[in-house]
């Protein structure tokens, strides 16, 4: 194939004004040309690199994991096409990029996910075992508050407080007059007030968790096992469930707020199976 040369003009004020005009050449051929200006980029590698970034949404979602897994796949076909393209194709640089981005996103979700569920349940924890001590400490109306988010209790300061709390409650509708009196006479809560540090709290397992951007619950069952007053003696354990909710409240000035509510029950413990353990239908 013939050689094509061209001059390169000389250029006012420059290094070239020292250089005699058409000393300088720079050579070409046809098939270099084609060569520099014939590559194109892969789709695929593009396709790769933007599902990649977009696989980070799995942050905020764990759904979002099959923009990972289309950048994964995107990535090995761009691979796979450019190396058989013969050269026409680039892009390896993009496709690359994408199945980094595709990995890291894939780990980062589930990571993200696993640590905020291992805090969720930490908080879950604290709570409930709040609640044990409220009720060893003698005082009724602490563990009933717990029925309700910290920015809906009332303050206790002194023991008029407690008081005037139980009056509202007993001269309120009838129906809450009822709880409060069913309350102040259950016999799980008698039993631990009496109790007192005899009675080791220890968690026994989750049975339900629900994690979604409207609702944060739980539902735990907890072992109370009471040692004996006497040396020698037998202990005792019973299970008691649990239903607890994290609330999140957004005050009329913006500020935001986030507390622990136990859902009323009636704080039965749980029937014992054959085992000794919470019998399975009474977990559901």
């Amino acid at each position: 194939m013939a050689k094509k040369t061209t001059p390169l003009e000389k250029t006012t004020s420059s290094l070239f004004d020292a250089i005699p005009a058409g000393t300088l050449h720079v050579e070409y051929d046809d098939q270099t040309l084609d060569a520099a200006v014939g590559k194109r980029l892969s789709t695929w590698a593009i396709v790769s690199l933007v599902f990649g970034v977009l696989g980070f949404l799995s942050l905020v979602h764990l759904g979002f994991l099959v923009f990972s897994v289309i950048a994964a796949f995107t990535a090995l076909v761009a691979v796979f096409v450019i190396g058989r393209s013969g050269g026409e194709l680039v892009g390896g640089v993009f496709a690359a990029t994408g199945l980094t981005l595709a990995i890291a996103s894939g780990f980062a979700g589930p990571f993200s996910a696993y640590v905020y569920e291992r805090e969720f349940d930490r908080q879950a924890d604290a709570f409930c075992r709040s609640w044990f001590d409220a009720v060893k400490s003698g005082n009724p109306a602490l563990p009933r508050q717990m029925t309700a988010p910290y920015w809906q209790r009332t303050v206790f300061r002194k023991h008029s407080d407690v008081v005037s709390y139980w009056r509202r409650m007993v001269k309120g509708e009838e129906e809450e007059h009822q709880m409060a009196h069913s309350y102040l006479c259950n016999p799980t809560l008698l039993t631990l007030a009496h109790l007192g540090d005899r009675a080791k709290v220890t968690y026994y397992r989750t049975t339900a968790t629900l994690l979604t951007s409207s609702k944060e619950q739980t539902e735990r069952i907890y072992a109370v096992t009471v040692e004996p007053e006497e040396p020698g003696g037998k202990r005792q354990t019973f299970f008691l469930p649990f239903f607890v909710e994290r609330e999140v409240h957004k005050t009329p000035q913006g500020e935001t707020m986030v507390g622990w509510v136990l859902h009323s029950n009636d704080h039965i413990p749980l029937k014992l199976g054959a085992d000794g353990l919470p019998a399975p239908e009474q977990e559901d």
